[in-house]
């Protein structure tokens, strides 16, 4: 019987070692991401394509009632070096505003200006909403009530404003502009008196600021950043989030762009988003890859969805492993959930809406 079963043993061998072998992998690779394909609960159904329409910043209103959304059916495209045609993200796409129930359902229409509005957030009550208009060549920034109406100015010069959002009381907008001849450098705007104060003062590129509920603003950067060339000879700076203190200007980096291991490439972390009780950050995470057949030249493999502790100490990436392209998270009313923009390859931006409780578990 000794033979039989030593000869069955040794057929079993192969199997044993392939099976210790994955046990690494797994192992060190759970302690980051969240298993399997996303589940992603789909709010809007454009279909016609990239091409044609596109969906972005999909923001959830304090009241947990609606999420807005900017949308085009006008995007701007450009040949990539392929040969194929991708969004240029152009600011001059036609945006308009509209606002959903948090379902996806009551599709309502608050801008339709001839030029462009885009990139909403809302004011912490829910009542008033901040955004951008197009005027002539640069991007001013208005105000208007949560229904669309008393549209009315916040900052108008000759300088381009993005990216505003609300301080958490209410009585400030921090924005990131080139009012200085720098681009791009953080600022805020006082409500009541309209007096702006600058931020940050250095030659870099600071954009997408967020207030947390302690009065700091954590944002995306290229300080420090890491330079490289895309396909076709586009310079690219990968960015990471920082966190500064208006007080006392102290500025802490929160990501690097070696982020979770090298077997991923390089990670280009952009689009923060502060939870409701400010204990963690929401954001994309673009993967760069050296192209092998072309030294030098790196290429975006994709992009995916992160959430961070507010230090950026741990973290857990949300759709590693998913197919589908993902930016742009914003934070739900009761802080369990995230709401972004999604697509499939060949389809439209659309937005959609994810559960992050058992997530949050891991960082807690």
């Amino acid at each position: 019987m000794r033979g039989p079963l030593i000869k069955k043993a040794w057929v079993l061998v192969p199997s044993l070692l392939a099976l210790i072998a994955m046990v690494p992998t797994y192992s060190w690779t759970a302690r980051y991401r969240m298993p399997g394909e996303a589940h992603v609960r789909q709010l809007t159904f454009d279909t016609r394509g990239p091409d044609q329409v596109i969906n972005e910043f999909a923001v959830a209103s304090p009241d947990g009632k609606y999420f807005l959304i900017q949308h085009s059916e006008d995007p701007k495209l450009v040949t990539q070096p392929d040969g194929t045609k991708a969004m240029d993200f152009k600011e001059t796409s036609n945006w308009d505003i509209y606002r959903y129930n948090v379902d996806g359902t009551g599709r309502l229409q608050l801008t339709s200006d001839p030029a462009s509005e885009d990139q909403p957030t809302w004011s912490p009550d829910g009542k008033t909403i901040v955004y951008r208009r197009l005027n002539g060549k640069q991007f001013d920034l208005y105000l208007m009530d949560a229904d669309g109406s008393n549209q009315r100015e916040l900052l108008l010069d000759e300088h381009d404003e993005k990216t505003p959002a609300f301080s958490r009381d209410g009585k400030k907008v921090v924005f990131f502009s080139d009012r200085d001849g720098i681009k791009w450098n953080l600022y805020t705007i006082d409500i009541a008196t309209r007096k702006v104060e600058r931020l940050t003062h250095d030659e870099v590129e600071d954009k997408h600021p967020q207030f947390t509920p302690d009065g700091h603003v954590v944002f995306h950067s290229s300080r420090g950043s890491t330079h490289v060339t895309l396909e076709g000879g586009e310079p690219f700076d990968i960015m990471n989030l920082w966190s500064l203190d208006p007080a006392s200007g102290a500025l802490a980096q929160l990501t690097s762009s070696g982020s979770f291991s090298s077997a991923y490439g390089m990670r280009d972390n952009r689009h923060a988003w502060i939870s409701p009780d400010g204990k963690y950050v929401a954001f994309h995470s673009n993967v760069i890859e050296a192209d092998r057949k072309h030294a030098g030249i790196h290429r975006k493999r994709h992009r995916e969805l992160c959430i961070a502790t507010i230090d950026g100490s741990r973290r857990v990436l949300l759709t590693m492993g998913d197919h589908r392209n993902f930016k742009h998270p914003s934070w739900a009313a009761d802080g369990k959930g995230l709401f972004f923009v999604f697509k499939d390859k060949g389809q439209a931006w659309n937005a959609g809406f994810m559960d992050v409780g058992a997530a949050l578990e891991r960082l807690r």
